[in-house]
């Protein structure tokens, strides 16, 4: 009895070599859509509320460091997006039949990479924030810190950092 799905899926650039978590989301997208059941996907990057995971790691990595050795994936861009903007979208497709069967790359007007939404989040705190970049740092040894500093695990942190380790996400030029 199911008459639509309505995916939210992550954005990717095709052309680089996908994280198995991207990889998965763009797969899973692709099944969805090779079914009966009309879809429509949407696609974001970082979402910005309270139980988002990139974004509960960057709010606990902020409140809780004044101090922080960061690894080359915090220079990755993101196109972060408010949840309450992604739940707009998701409801008011189910009312437009002409979002059936599309692919909607969904994101906020900023280009930003995660150093600079740890910065921002930050001055708004009114907390000074020190970031220091070690390239060698891997994704197994970040999601261990996370997992250490934040509530987040790091079975969620390690696919979420090697999603921006391997600059995966596509921003696009609207939304």
């Amino acid at each position: 009895g199911v008459k639509r799905i309505i995916y939210l899926g992550g954005l990717v650039n095709d052309s680089l070599d996908l994280s198995p978590h991207m990889r998965s989301r763009k797969e899973v997208g692709e099944i969805l859509a090779s079914g009966d059941i009309p879809v429509t996907e949407f696609r974001a990057s970082i979402i910005i509320g309270a139980k988002g995971g990139s974004y509960a790691m960057l709010r606990y990595l902020v409140e809780r460091l004044r101090v922080m050795v960061c690894p080359s994936w915090v220079k990755s861009l993101a196109q972060p997006i408010a949840v309450d903007d992604v739940v707009e979208y998701l409801a008011e497709s189910l009312s437009k039949p002409e979002t059936i069967g599309k692919i909607f790359e969904i994101g906020g007007p900023d280009k930003i990479t995660y150093e600079e939404l740890m910065r921002v989040y930050s001055a708004y705190l009114n907390k000074n924030l020190f970031v220091i970049q070690i390239p060698f740092l891997t994704t197994r040894l970040s999601s261990y810190w996370v997992d250490l500093i934040t509530p987040v695990k790091a079975s969620l942190a390690r696919p979420l950092i090697d999603s921006l380790d391997r600059k995966s996400t596509r921003l696009n030029s609207s939304h």
